[in-house]
């Protein structure tokens, strides 16, 4: 998450933020490279520099097998590098309906996989290595059986994956179930197998989920019988051992067949979730709506719904979240003729999520189903549009992230446009980036059932001298000190992560004075740039340098005195 001060924080503190920018581009069509309609875009995954279109029905590896189509960024322009299919292609199918990449790895699922003579789905491992994209794992369900459909979901955070199996019937017809993966020494294991504590037939737990750290959210849109199916969503938690159920989540607007839980998001503290086929202003027009977690448990903060709401648009079918953004399909919507589709983009403010605009694919066409499926990566978003572009589907890339300069364009589309030189190519303008600060790691809970979070207020300028540390969610009338050094690391400490350490061998960590934390759980502390605590700790413009907060926690659920925030890296500039 990039560094304007949380919206909750909004009306404390006023940093010097960009201009929000209403405007869009788009930056590539990648065009599926099949002879005929494969569904390429019905999962697409992306990164700065890849993009994955995933098409569960091409039969360049057999016939429906599937393949996952891999595209290389240089500059702004996207070129086609390969095509993944399975090793063993003889007992895989629908490869590429789902995929999410993280780094390294690439997670693919093929849910109609046969295992023991039955289809009970599976997802394969790709590797980034010197050679490219290598297959290095195929994973199943602990206790594959027929018409699971393990793989139709799937999510990847770090070295853990959370896989959805949701017509899973070992609790009942569909119930569905979660499976949970960690990643041993380039290995991955499965560790969990998660239901939901109030199975119910039909509910098709693990229709989505999603990961972040030690928190899943699985949902299960079929949720409460097959006549009423008004879905809910489950929060886990890793405690200490094993996962454990913390929440259930349902609407405030709860309708038969409403799809609650037909694609879920998670940031933090925040979840959102689709129901793309409930009627608020229409018929199936469909909303998202946004819950949050506070001292007292998770509640719902918001229902977002289209600015142009129409029958059958099916808002929030797919949904993703990136760098303070939102977006959400309709693929429904029919702006450039029916069920031509539509993607919204939302921004994070003080209010909550306010609307920022769409994208619509230049090539869109009516039946296209335009963000079928949707990725973002930094200021980019990938679209897929299954049975779009020239029938045998593709996606679109749009620039749709920060505008640092104020000028009122995106940057991705200043640079696209020659308004903006991008020296280093990270899709960031030269002229903005002397100053950046990112937040990393992880926090945990603490005895006020919060996690502290770090943020900052001010500049990040050292000549400016109003660089504001603030952490929020800390144990209350505590007292607390901000760390920080040159390296990252997270490690468990107390009842939380160390996330700072020296940086190089006999390197230090430095320790700002002790505060204490105000009655909601804040600290803040302006940093005095002219009086470090030690001259090795001399913070200058250009200088690099991770920070957190350490504070005491009499209460902690585990047993520590003691918690930290997550970690704020910061780049300084003059």
């Amino acid at each position: 998450m990039l560094t304007p001060l949380q919206h909750t924080l909004a009306l404390l503190f006023v940093p010097a933020l960009a201009a929000i920018a209403e405007a869009q581009c788009e930056v590539e069509a990648l065009v599926g490279p099949g002879a005929g309609p494969d569904g390429a875009g019905r999962g697409v995954a992306l990164s700065l520099d890849e993009a994955f279109l995933g098409a569960l029905t091409s039969d360049i590896a057999g016939t429906g097998v599937g393949a996952v189509f891999h595209y290389d960024r240089h500059g702004l322009d996207w070129q086609l590098a390969g095509s993944l299919v399975p090793s063993a292609p003889d007992h895989v199918r629908a490869f590429g309906v789902v995929l999410d990449v993280d780094g390294d790895t690439l997670a693919v699922g093929a849910y109609q996989s046969t295992v023991g003579g039955v289809a009970a789905g599976s997802v394969l491992i790709f590797r980034r290595g010197a050679t490219g994209w290598v297959e290095t794992q195929e994973l199943f369900a602990s206790d594959a059986h027929d018409a699971q459909e393990f793989g139709f979901a799937l999510d990847l955070d770090g070295g853990r994956l959370v896989v959805g199996a949701h017509r899973d019937h070992v609790a009942g017809p569909f119930t569905g179930a979660v499976y949970v993966f960690e990643d041993s020494g380039g290995t991955f294991v499965q560790t969990a197998k998660l239901l939901a504590s109030d199975a119910s037939n039909f509910a098709s737990f693990g229709n989505a989920v999603a990961v972040q750290g030690e928190r899943i959210v699985v949902t299960a849109h079929g949720a409460n019988g097959l006549i009423f199916m008004d879905g809910a969503a489950y929060v886990f938690e890793h405690l200490g051992v094993g996962w454990t159920e913390t929440a259930k989540l349902v609407p405030d607007l709860a309708t038969i067949h409403n799809a609650f839980g037909h694609d879920v998001a998670l940031d933090g503290h925040e979840i959102l979730i689709g129901a793309s086929r409930l009627s608020v202003a229409g018929i199936d027009d469909g909303a998202v709506f946004a819950f949050e977690r506070f001292a007292n448990g998770w509640a719902q903060t918001q229902r977002i719904t289209a600015p142009d709401a129409d029958d059958f648009d099916f808002f929030g079918g797919t949904l993703v979240l990136g760098d303070g953004r939102l977006f959400v399909s309709a693929t429904g919507n029919d702006d450039v003729g029916p069920s031509s589709g539509n993607v919204y983009v939302f921004e994070r403010t003080a209010m909550g999520w306010e609307t920022m605009g769409d994208l619509i694919p230049t090539t869109g066409q009516p039946f296209d189903g335009f963000g079928f499926a949707l990725a973002t990566s930094g200021p980019l978003v990938l679209a897929g549009t299954p049975i779009g572009l020239t029938g045998n589907g593709g996606g679109v890339i749009f620039g749709a992230g920060e505008d640092c300069n104020g000028n009122g364009e995106i940057d991705v589309c200043d640079i696209q446009a020659g308004a903006a030189t991008d020296a280093n190519d990270n899709l960031i303008p030269d002229a903005c980036e002397a100053c950046l600060a990112v937040a990393y790691c992880s926090s945990a809970l603490n005895g006020a059932g919060t996690e502290a979070r770090i943020d900052y207020a001010g500049s990040l300028s050292v000549a400016t001298g109003d660089f504001t540390l603030v952490t929020t969610g800390a144990t209350a009338l505590q007292p607390g000190l901000f760390l920080y050094g040159e390296g990252q690391t997270q490690l468990p400490f107390g009842g939380g992560f160390l996330c700072v350490d020296g940086g190089v061998p006999n390197g230090r960590v430095f320790r700002l004075d002790v505060i204490t934390t105000d009655a909601a759980g804040i600290a803040t502390y302006t940093v005095e740039f002219a009086s470090p605590p030690s001259l090795a700790g001399t913070i200058l413009g250009g200088s690099e340098w991770n920070f957190q907060f350490w504070y005491r926690d009499p209460a902690g659920p585990t047993g520590s005195s003691f918690n930290l925030s997550d970690g704020l890296a910061v780049r300084f500039c003059n």
